[in-house]
């Protein structure tokens, strides 16, 4: 008997809600950027490049010939001391003509790899944007659809009711019922489509999004200045014009090289 009541207790005793995780959209934009494949990529290569064009002015490497002359090994009048000669010879190659190309060149490509980081970087981010801000509109229409769907369902039972007693004609029953059915419709279409966002956004942000509540991003602020300047300063940070002066900076660099090694 104790046992059984335990269990009825237990049953009965509320279970507190389990607190709701809040994503806002700056937390959206850091884990896109530590979770995309992209963007690891291209900072693996940014950096290698990096790396290559702080080589690519150096010496190059010395060189070590070893030869050995007179071996004969196993032979009975063959006396290592005064028969074996061995000579090493050591070369330090002199870059008189192509270094400064090499070292154009590869800083061309640096600065190329650099731009394309950041262009990545930046597609992660608008990409995560979007799929943000189309799950939380998504969520929003739901809801609404859900809410007008329920006021439908209502009215129809009520005219229901009412047709039934004659207090009202059938055809305006008919009409609120293809309301309703035009109302379900959307709804389930508007549950579909945030289905496809919230998994698009689970995809960036590397987690499950369906459980997370989204909270209302706040529009930012025109920038304040000339529209000239303005214009002539997002040019200046567009990394595909980057990624052009770098491109342009890397074939000076090897024709320089090529001009260099004729």
């Amino acid at each position: 008997m104790t046992f059984w009541l335990l269990i009825l207790l237990a049953q009965a005793t509320p279970v507190p809600p389990q607190p709701v995780e809040t994503l806002t959209l700056g937390d959206a934009v850091r884990l896109a950027r530590s979770h995309s494949p992209l963007a690891a990529a291209a900072r693996a290569q940014a950096e290698g490049a990096e790396m290559a064009a702080k080589v690519a002015g150096r010496l190059a490497d010395p060189l070590l010939d070893v030869r050995v002359e007179n071996w004969r090994p196993g032979a009975d009048d063959f006396d290592a001391s005064p028969d074996l000669d061995v000579f090493a010879v050591v070369a330090q190659p002199l870059d008189l003509f192509t270094r400064g190309g090499r070292k154009a060149q590869a800083q061309g490509e640096s600065d190329e790899a650099a731009a394309a980081r950041l262009r990545t970087e930046q597609d992660v981010q608008l990409d995560t944007v979007r799929r943000y801000l189309e799950t939380w509109r998504g969520r929003e229409l739901v809801a609404a659809l859900e809410a007008q769907t329920d006021n439908l369902t209502g009215i129809v039972t009520a005219m229901e009711k009412r047709v039934a007693e004659g207090y009202a004609a059938e055809a305006d029953l008919l009409r609120f019922r293809a309301e309703a059915a035009r109302a379900a419709n959307h709804l389930a279409r508007a549950r579909i489509e945030l289905e496809r966002v919230e998994a698009e956004l689970a995809f960036l942000i590397g987690r499950p999004a369906s459980g997370l509540r989204l909270e209302k991003p706040d529009l930012p602020l025109p920038p304040e200045g000339e529209t000239a300047t303005l214009a002539e300063e997002a040019m200046a940070r567009r990394p595909d014009v980057a990624a052009a002066r770098a491109r342009t900076a890397r074939a000076r660099g090897t024709m320089s090289l090529e001009q260099g090694r004729r």
